[in-house]
């Protein structure tokens, strides 16, 4: 397979002699575009999808995760803050 930036790549593409060099840059363009859509549908053709159980258990870890975290950050945050206000209470 020719990749599609070498000069290879419009070995077989016609051009007509009567069309201006505008319009054979976009049909170059429009043929690499239905080439690049082409292969990325090969491609997602070939992924693995996962199952609906998967899907909601990994939503429930990541769901679970953040809980977790935004309490961490709560009370650390809410730790912090009362420090601050000891201290500032202190040099006032």
């Amino acid at each position: 397979m020719v990749e599609l930036g070498s000069p290879k790549s419009l070995v077989g593409v016609r051009f007509s002699p009567g069309l201006p060099n505008g319009k054979i840059k976009f049909r170059v363009i429009i043929m690499k575009a239905i080439t690049f859509l082409q292969e990325c549908r090969a491609e997602l053709q070939k992924v693995q999808w996962p199952s609906r159980e998967e899907v909601i258990n990994s939503t429930m870890v990541v769901l679970g995760t953040v809980i977790v975290f935004s309490l961490f950050l709560f009370v650390s945050d809410s730790l912090f803050v009362r420090l601050l206000k000891w201290f500032w209470s202190l040099s006032g």
